[in-house]
Parts: C-alpha cells; sequence; structure tokens
C-alpha cells in the first residue's frame, strides 16, 4: 500500500484509467467565474434570495469537505451533506437541494464545453478508439456532465461517492476500489487522473493506483515533484499496451478483433421515421462489425449522429393501430415475470413506446411507470390508453427515479450506443431481489443466420445485436446474472403482417395478393401469434443479491 500523499510508481504496463470529473475534465475556475457573473445578474433582480442561495452554496461545499473521511455508514449520502448545509443556514433540507439541483448541477451544464480541458478530452477519445478500458469515479453524480461534455458513451463505469456501494467521499479508498473492480481490473493497473492531491492523489495512492494530477502550475514544484507523471507520460505508457486500432473497440467487451460482418445498406434521406417501430424498411443496416471475442455485432457507426434528437421527433401512428395484438405480448411477458417473482410491487418500462405494458401492469396492482423519448407516443399514451409517461431516457431522469422491483427493457437494448452504461444504471434502479427483463432479437439464430441481410431485425434503427453468449457476458460485467432465458413470441394483425410478408415475396402474382388481403374486411379483424425463434427474453438479477 502506498503512503498517503506520495506517488507511487507508474504501474508497468497501464492496463487503464480512471478519471475525476469536477476540476479534471473541465477548468473549474473558469467555470467558476462564468457562474459567478451568472449568478450577479439574477441577484440584481432577487437579491434577497440570492443571498440565501449563496450561503447554502457555501455549507454545502463547507459540508463536504467536514465529510470526507468520515467512515460513519449514516452520514455517507448526499443528503447527509443537504443535511449539515441545511442546519448551517437554517433553511430546510428541501430548500438545499433545490439550489444545489439548480446552481450546481443543472445551470453548469450548458457551460462545460466552454470550459473543456479539449487536450484531455482528445486523449480520452483517442485511448477509447484503442480500447483502453476507462472509467469514472466523482465525489458527484457525472452522468450528465460527461453527455454535456459530448464524452458520455466513452466510459465502462461510471462511479459516485454517493453510490451504495461507496457510501464515503474521497479520499477513502472505496470508491477507487469500487471502479476497479467494475473494470474488472486490479488498483494496481490503473491510473487515476484528478485535480487534487490532498484527495484524488491520497485516495488513488492509498488504494494502489497511479496518479496523474492535472492543473499543477509552476508554483507547485513540491506537488509536481511528489505526482511527475503527465499526460504525455501517461499516453506513452498505453501506448506500450495498446497500440491505435485500425478497427472497431466492441462495445461489450472492449476488444479491438471486430471483423466486418455487413456492409452499410443505408438509404438515403434518415430522419425519425426511419426509426419507427414499425418500420418495415428490412435489411438496411449501418455498416456492421462482430467481435471476435463475445460475438456482439455492432454498428461501425450511428446511422444519424443525433439519434436521440431522432428519436424524441418519432411519430408512429401504425404501432398505435396496432395496439390490441400488441398489449396481448405485454400481458405475456408480464407473467412470466409474475411467475417468477409473485410479490412485486413496482415496475419502470424503459421505452415505453404508448405505454402498452405499463397500462397492463398498473390493471395488475402494479404501480408502475413508463420512460419514453418520442413525445408523440408520450402524447398518444395519455391519449388512447390514459397513461402518463415520462418523456426522456432513463440516463436523464435516473437521479430523480426510486428503486423498482421490475425493470423491464422490450426491444430497446440494440438501439443504444452504449449497452453497458444502459444495463449498469438499470442495476443501480433494481429493488433488492428485484428483476431486469429484456426482449432483443437474437443475432446467432437459425433465422438471423438464413436470411443474413434480409433478416426482419435489420433496420436503420438497430445498431447493436446480443446473442445468447454476448448478452451473459454484458450481465455479467455490470454485476447481474441470468435467471432465465427463452425465446419469445409476437401477436400481430394480418393486415399488418402481409404486405411485409410481400416484400419477401417478389413474384408479383404473390405480392399483389398479399396487398389485397391486407385491405380486405376478411382480415381486418385477424391475428396471429409469431414466434420464429429469433428474440430472446432474458431474465436477470444483481449478484449481489442472490
Amino acid at each position: 500500500m502506498a503512503e498517503s500523499g506520495v506517488k507511487r510508481g507508474v504501474p508497468r504496463p497501464v492496463l487503464g484509467v480512471v478519471f475525476d470529473v469536477d476540476g479534471t475534465l473541465y477548468h473549474q475556475q473558469l467555470l467558476r467565474l462564468i457562474m459567478v457573473a451568472h449568478f450577479a445578474v439574477v441577484a440584481l433582480m432577487h437579491p434577497r434570495r440570492a443571498i440565501q442561495e449563496l450561503r447554502v452554496i457555501r455549507q454545502y461545499r463547507h459540508a463536504q469537505e467536514l465529510l470526507r473521511g468520515c467512515q460513519s455508514p449514516s452520514i455517507r449520502t448526499s443528503r447527509s451533506q443537504e443535511a449539515t448545509a441545511a442546519q448551517a443556514t437554517g433553511q430546510s433540507v428541501e430548500f438545499v437541494a433545490a439550489v444545489v439541483r439548480r446552481w450546481m448541477e443543472e445551470a453548469p451544464l450548458p457551460r462545460l464545453p466552454l470550459c473543456a480541458r479539449r487536450r484531455l478530452l482528445r486523449h480520452i477519445k483517442a485511448w477509447h478508439r484503442m480500447g483502453v478500458p476507462m472509467a469514472v469515479y466523482s465525489d458527484y453524480p457525472a452522468q450528465a456532465k460527461l453527455k454535456a461534455l459530448g464524452i458520455g458513451s466513452l466510459f465502462r463505469a461510471v462511479v459516485c461517492s454517493t453510490d451504495a456501494e461507496v457510501g464515503c467521499f474521497k479520499p477513502s479508498p472505496r470508491g477507487f476500489a469500487v471502479a476497479s473492480a467494475k473494470l474488472g481490473l486490479q488498483p494496481a493497473d490503473l491510473v487515476y487522473v484528478g485535480d487534487r492531491a490532498d484527495v484524488d492523489g491520497v485516495g488513488a495512492g492509498d488504494s494502489g493506483m497511479g496518479t496523474l494530477i492535472v492543473g499543477l502550475g509552476v508554483s507547485s514544484w513540491r506537488r509536481r515533484r511528489e505526482h511527475p507523471m503527465t499526460l504525455r507520460s501517461l499516453d506513452s505508457e498505453i501506448r506500450k499496451t495498446y497500440r491505435p486500432l485500425r478497427g472497431y473497440p466492441c462495445w461489450v467487451c472492449g476488444a479491438s478483433s471486430a471483423d466486418r460482418f455487413r456492409p452499410s445498406t443505408l438509404p438515403a434521406g434518415l430522419g425519425p421515421g426511419s426509426l419507427r417501430i414499425t418500420d418495415s424498411l428490412y435489411g438496411h443496416t449501418a455498416a456492421l462489425r462482430k467481435c471476435t471475442q463475445c460475438g456482439f455485432v455492432f454498428a461501425e457507426e450511428l446511422p444519424m449522429a443525433d439519434m436521440v434528437d431522432q428519436y424524441r421527433a418519432m411519430e408512429d401512428p401504425e404501432y398505435q393501430a396496432t395496439a390490441a395484438a400488441r398489449r396481448l405480448q405485454m400481458r405475456r411477458i408480464l407473467d412470466t415475470v409474475l411467475r417468477l417473482r409473485p410479490g412485486v410491487r413496482t415496475l419502470l418500462d424503459v421505452g415505453a413506446g404508448t405505454g402498452l405494458l405499463v397500462l397492463e401492469a398498473r390493471e395488475r396492482g402494479l404501480h408502475a411507470h413508463g420512460l419514453e423519448p418520442s413525445r408523440w407516443c408520450v402524447d398518444a399514451a395519455a391519449k388512447h390508453n390514459g397513461v402518463l409517461l415520462l418523456c426522456g431516457t432513463l440516463e436523464e431522469y435516473a437521479d430523480r427515479l426510486e428503486s423498482y422491483d421490475i425493470i423491464t427493457f422490450i426491444d430497446l437494448i440494440e438501439h443504444v450506443r452504449n449497452p453497458l452504461a444502459l444495463l449498469r444504471l438499470a442495476a443501480q434502479k433494481l429493488a433488492r431481489g428485484g428483476l431486469l427483463v429484456i426482449v432483443t432479437p437474437d443475432i446467432a439464430s437459425a433465422a438471423a443466420r438464413f436470411m443474413g441481410r434480409w433478416w426482419w431485425h435489420h433496420r436503420v434503427a438497430h445498431v447493436g445485436y446480443f446473442s445468447v453468449r454476448s448478452m451473459r457476458y454484458a450481465l455479467q460485467l455490470c454485476g447481474l446474472e441470468e435467471v432465465m432465458q427463452r425465446y419469445t413470441g409476437w401477436r400481430f394483425p394480418l393486415p399488418y403482417l402481409c404486405p411485409r410478408l410481400a416484400q419477401y415475396l417478389r413474384v408479383p402474382p404473390c405480392a399483389s395478393v398479399l396487398n389485397r388481403l391486407a385491405d380486405s374486411k376478411f382480415l381486418s379483424a385477424r391475428e396471429l401469434n409469431l414466434n420464429l425463434l429469433d428474440s430472446r427474453l432474458f431474465v436477470a438479477g444483481r449478484k449481489a443479491d442472490r
């Protein structure tokens, strides 16, 4: 174990990097100057309230320093920091929480890119392309800040001091140990990049990590002598282990050996309509790579750079038109889960569409919520199904949500760029003994191999494809383990299926007959259960709860 405050030798080789956020990834003093100017403008309009808020901010920061190093489990949360600040200022805990959320979490976000340490961010992006395992460990929630800096998807783990598994501020080595465990590496294999030698340097050193302290000026010669590592020397050490990739690092295991799986077949003129749930442009995807280590298949580049914004603008009236049949499938999924955990009380459906699963769960007596990025779907859920959904992503709402007995990803995970981050976030939001339910296409299925490019799950919106093997590995990396898995099917109205089948029967008479049948009254009320053994239902729980 390294002596506290003294920088130990650089690990050989460097296998991964863990980053602090505040003051490390951006220039904190510059951000504070900008925020002071902003605060001054607000103070001119509301001077009395501004004085109260300024006292709260000062006491909140002071409270964190008081709580540093305290190991008592009863005071290891952000609520303890808020309570300490509330007691010192005479304000309520709710008022303190609101001030902190406004001035320390929300207001700085649009200004972070202006204050970014651009050289460090360039290295982070380069190391990500090289497949270097990277994580974040911060005293404060970091997801929103990482997203604002444009690097939210580059880290395999994001750890906060207020996480239940950490429960104390730096310089306690506990959070450093949690971050290294989530990367699957030993602390001695890692370097921690921070900005405070007395906090980041001490904590990383006590955990056994190497340290790089950024922002040490010429006047800090003594600390520079204790922490001689520079960004250039760290990059040099990393490149001894990880050579620049000509390929693409796997989104799941990080391996650099990903073979070309399928060339791009994207059509021109992509937009929100290309991401519809009922999209029938089968066979159109971005160029795909297959990891030779874990078997995960992923897009070389996203079909559209602003995928989340495109989802927000997506409209899909045909989905609501087939709601009755789809709801039956949601009922079957819920039946499966309730047989495993008959006593559950709460459910969160992520990517809820028009709220069909939430509606079904509420009718079973569950306290159910849903998240959906599409504004149209959220409006349709309220109008047609009487369900109020939260409009946004799990990442955006994570800090405001409680824990749930069941969290569902129904045909969701194949749409995201960083599946591990989504799985870890779900694991954090699971109540003790809770279950994560995932339905996703199986890229290793017989149907996928037989149909090749024309497989019906090859769509513009799908950017990542799991097999049973790669899903089990991803769950393991995120502290989850499989409880059960099986094939699952869907139920569709025949008028919905006929024109889609006509795409595969290109003989003119057959296609014409099917398209006419789709419009016939004979088929208008008929539905078909369809299970082609190419979609899997996975149910997983946290390892710690087993």
